[in-house]
């Protein structure tokens, strides 16, 4: 037997925990579904094919490079929900690789959510971007007030989800939450 004291485990870490085994858990068993499905019924060679074809067609550089790697970047989200998971169990068993691992996760959130807000402003644009023959003054201020609200909504969005990680990263790596995990 040990004769340390157990430590008390705080509700902050076990509720993080179990949330994140099962959106992750989840998010995994879909991920695998959606690996399976691209794998069948996207070969590769059709997808390279399709990603010359939006070369040739002066389509966005981004929609080549999804067209030429949708496998590979279906496979990446795949391991990061896995990853999620594992360092979610980890978590709940006072794991201090998981602690930090979750803390690298939720940075990656952070960043990601970030990186995904500047695309949209950059991806959506102005009425101005739109070809010439959709540029109906109607249109145009619809597309704006589209735009937008988006905007807005993508804002309190991510705003929301930067604070959530954010808080969870600082109650991770505080001192009184680093006590309560082994070192193995």
């Amino acid at each position: 037997m040990d004769d340390q004291p157990l430590l008390p485990r705080s509700t902050f870490v076990t509720v993080v925990a179990w949330i994140f085994i099962v959106l992750a858990g989840f998010a995994t068993v879909i991920g695998i579904l959606q690996n399976i499905m691209i794998a069948t019924m996207f070969p590769a060679g059709e997808m390279q094919q399709a990603g010359h074809q939006a070369a040739n067609a002066h389509l966005p550089g981004y929609a080549s490079l999804m067209f030429n790697h949708v496998q590979l970047i279906f496979l990446l989200v795949l391991l990061v929900f896995f990853a999620t998971f594992v360092a979610a169990v980890g978590l709940l068993k006072r794991k201090n690789w998981a602690r930090i691992g979750f803390i690298v996760l939720m940075s990656l959130g952070i960043l990601w959510n970030l990186a995904g807000l500047i695309l949209m402003f950059y991806f959506l644009g102005t009425s101005a971007d739109m070809p010439p023959d959709a540029k109906s003054q109607a249109f145009a201020e619809q597309f704006n007030t589209m735009r937008n609200v988006m905007f807005a909504f993508n804002l309190v969005f991510v705003g929301g989800f930067v604070a959530l990680f954010g808080w969870i990263i600082k109650r991770l790596a505080s001192a009184e939450t680093r006590r309560e995990f082994s070192a193995g």
